[in-house]
């Protein structure tokens, strides 16, 4: 008689429920903003190298040398969350300036002058999980 009052009692049901799925939009949460996060820094990213890029190109006509030294220059003024203001090429960080003469940037067959920006995030932390990769956004303009 008391193994099926037991067995047919259904009180906690909800509060296990409820528990259940609090845990279940926990992660969902987490991964949301994990995934946001990363949508952000990617962002900033690409916009440091956009400006680090279109900034040496206008000193290209003064020389490579110049253009690289103010691609970097701007790679350092535009720091982001992951990315600290300096230009570390040991991280993955590269700019380089490339004259037509020496193949420069090909396209359709065509050797033009160009400046690579590339800047990297070596270890990118989630905040709700242990996983880390590299972050990495290039641009070259001509």
């Amino acid at each position: 008689m008391m193994i099926r009052r037991i067995r047919s009692d259904e009180g906690g049901v909800a509060g296990l429920m409820t528990a259940l799925l609090m845990l279940v939009l926990l992660a969902v949460s987490a991964l949301a903003v994990d995934a946001g996060n990363i949508y952000a820094e990617r962002r900033d990213l690409q916009r440091t190298a956009d400006v680090s890029a279109l900034s040496g190109v206008q000193t290209y006509l003064e020389g490579l040398s110049e253009a690289e030294a103010t691609a970097i220059e701007y790679i350092e003024k535009n720091p982001t969350r992951y990315h600290a203001a300096k230009y570390e090429p040991a991280n993955g960080d590269l700019v380089v300036a490339r004259s037509a003469a020496s193949g420069g940037c090909i396209v359709d067959g065509i050797g033009y002058d160009c400046l690579e920006s590339t800047v990297t995030v070596p270890k990118f932390e989630y905040y709700f999980g242990p996983a880390r990769y590299p972050q990495r956004q290039s641009v070259c303009y001509g």
